[in-house]
């Protein structure tokens, strides 16, 4: 989708809800302006954030990507640094916004 009236097209063929159409909308225009951020994110952080916004915790993540505890922090906290995030929270909008999640 390349401009808002890409939502609004999709959302009359899918009759989405106007709540629903607002929130695509906001979540279009976030990515929109920060694509140059999430692009600074590798493969593997990704990956990772993805995991985090499905509730694994860093053991399990750990586990399940054969790697330590220790480097699923390290990633972590890059991936905080580099999308200037604090919380869970912060981190689901960007999953959200860049179809992580």
């Amino acid at each position: 989708m390349n401009n808002p009236t890409d939502i609004t097209l999709a959302a009359d063929h899918l009759q989405l809800s106007p709540r629903t159409l607002e929130r695509l909308e906001r979540l279009q225009q976030f990515a929109r302006q920060n694509q140059g951020r999430f692009s600074q994110l590798s493969r593997r952080e990704k990956e990772i954030l993805s995991l985090i916004c499905r509730d694994f915790k860093n053991e399990d993540i750990a586990r399940l990507l054969f790697i330590s505890v220790h480097t699923v922090r390290t990633h972590r906290n890059n991936i905080w640094r580099t999308l200037r995030i604090s919380s869970v929270v912060e981190a689901m909008r960007w999953a959200q916004a860049f179809d992580l999640v």
